[in-house]
């Protein structure tokens, strides 16, 4: 189904496991509660679908827009969202993006409070005006290109170890930090 369009489609609850949707235009789709697990997602556009509670585990997103869309309490446990534009997405309420590629990802406007983004990659991430509030950064991975919400670019540079040249990683204990600050 390589290049299908399911714009505003309601797919609540459907299994696509290991389905290849490269290239899809999904905008507006409802995905809520689906199984997408390893499914190929790369270059297509979610862009204001609804995927909550969705199980997005090891979907690869690479280059995928998913700007406006409501991920809300969705697994995302090592997806590869590397290039993906989740400008103003929203990923509240406890979403699990564990071990997530978010690699040069465009996270601008995102919701995240309440995210699990421990051993997330996030190098050459754009997180400017993130709401990052209660998000669980433990371990979360970033690089000197990585931009920060202003109000946090402080606390995670204080908080971070050095892993290589230009780039570093939030301690454990630092990524809890965040939580217990609430901001």
């Amino acid at each position: 189904m390589t290049g299908a369009d399911l714009t505003g489609v309601d797919l609540y609850g459907v299994d696509l496991c290991h389905a290849h949707l490269s290239g899809a235009t999904l905008s507006r789709a409802d995905l809520s509660e689906a199984d997408l697990s390893y499914l190929d997602l790369s270059g297509s556009n979610l862009a204001a679908a609804v995927l909550l509670r969705a199980d997005l585990s090891e979907a690869d997103f690479t280059g995928a827009n998913l700007a406006g869309a409501n991920l809300s309490q969705a697994f995302l446990i090592k997806a590869n969202l590397t290039g993906a534009d989740l400008t103003g997405a929203v990923m509240t309420k406890r979403t699990v993006l564990f071990g997530a590629r978010l690699v040069g990802a465009r996270l601008t406007n995102a919701q995240l409070a309440g995210a699990n983004l421990a051993q997330a990659d996030l190098a050459d991430a754009d997180l400017t005006r993130a709401d990052l509030t209660k998000a669980n950064l433990a371990e979360a991975s970033w690089n000197k290109a990585t931009t920060w919400p202003e109000a946090d670019a402080g606390w995670i540079a204080q908080r971070s170890e050095q892993i290589g040249a230009g780039h570093y990683r939030i301690r454990r204990d630092g990524g809890a930090v965040l939580a217990a600050m609430g901001s």
